[in-house]
């Protein structure tokens, strides 16, 4: 009986080190990027030995690769599939089902106390991954078309049901929105406002209703549907479009 009892205290040392190691990768990388972090940086920041984190991720890619697991699953937008044989990233699928429901995603998200974490390492990534070589490029790309996809197919449909009223194509403004995410994601680097996370997204969010040129009676029947836990966002997301159309 005694040798289970330390076996399950070990088991849950190990698992609580390798939480630790995680949460200190996400935090360094997303303030220096994959390339400017060593394992050794993270043994560092946990107070542990540099062997000792080669036990829980044997290399920074596979590091790379838990990080980007717990970005995705924390921010709730995109589901991957990747290959068996080499992990890489073979298809992304946007959660939500429709516009409404990713603007609520986005909302909880900006609900999360590690959003503006999450929002710094999904934009410092994006920008290293655009170069080929890098472990996590096709995760990028993946996620990047299928977000625009999304984008577009929605803001297709919102028009042929006359809710949205723009005169630009789809296309062009899927790609308009995700520039606009990227740019702002950009800009909260920059800022040292405790806000700039949750800011980031009612701007955005804000931006994309002034795009669709959705009107009055949309915006308050949307608002009917806002789930409660998401009132705060949703009560910011109005301010700040409320100055855009002031």
């Amino acid at each position: 009986m005694t040798t289970g009892r330390k076996n399950r205290g070990s088991y849950s040392t190990g698992l609580a080190t390798r939480e630790s190691i995680l949460n200190a990768a996400m935090s360094l990388i997303s303030r220096r990027g994959f390339a400017g972090i060593s394992l050794r940086d993270i043994g560092r920041e946990v107070g542990i030995s540099h062997p000792a984190v080669i036990y829980h991720f044997p290399s920074k890619e596979a590091l790379l690769g838990s990080v980007i697991n717990r970005m995705e699953e924390r921010a709730g937008l995109v589901d991957f599939v990747e290959d068996a044989e080499n992990g890489r990233t073979v298809q992304a699928r946007v959660i939500p089902e429709t516009l409404f429901d990713f603007a609520i995603a986005m909302m909880r998200l900006a609900n999360n106390p590690d959003v503006s974490m999450i929002i710094d390492l999904e934009c410092i990534l994006a920008v290293e991954a655009a170069s080929t070589t890098h472990p996590v490029h096709d995760h990028f790309v993946a996620r990047i078309y299928a977000i625009h996809d999304f984008l577009r197919d929605e803001v297709t449909r919102l028009a042929s049901e006359g809710i949205a009223k723009t005169d630009l194509s789809p296309a062009f403004l899927a790609k308009t929105l995700m520039q606009i995410w990227f740019g702002l994601s950009l800009q909260a680097r920059y800022s040292d406002d405790e806000q700039a996370g949750r800011q980031t997204v009612a701007i955005f969010l804000a931006q994309t209703h002034r795009l669709l040129g959705l009107d009055s009676d949309t915006t308050l029947k949307v608002g009917q549907a806002i789930p409660e836990e998401v009132g705060d966002v949703y009560a910011r997301f109005l301010r700040v479009a409320g100055t855009l159309s002031s």
